[in-house]
């Protein structure tokens, strides 16, 4: 499994996320939005732009964070992106 271990379980329970899912080389972090989410939420934006900055490339779609990997990428490596995500998001990025 590419996203097991303890950094997908922190990001489940994380305050500002309310649902993860995570199958294959993609995880979806859904945001939790004042705006009600959705589509037209641009909730994720700010994460992705974050993220970037910080060498991960993520999909925002509405309030959801997509992060992807290769069927290749060790373990290690989406677990290090995953606990980038979960830093972000304790930082403060929208």
């Amino acid at each position: 499994e590419l996203w097991g271990g303890d950094a997908l379980a922190a990001l489940s329970r994380h305050p500002r996320v309310c649902r993860v899912a995570a199958l294959g080389t993609v995880c979806a972090a859904e945001l939790h939005t004042d705006d009600g989410g959705g589509y037209s939420s641009g909730a994720a934006r700010e994460v992705t732009r974050h993220l970037q900055s910080r060498g991960v490339y993520t999909r925002p779609l509405g309030n959801v964070v997509y992060l992807m990997c290769s069927p290749f990428t060790a373990p290690e490596v989406c677990e290090r992106m995953l606990g980038k995500l979960i830093s972000c998001l304790d930082g403060g990025a929208a």
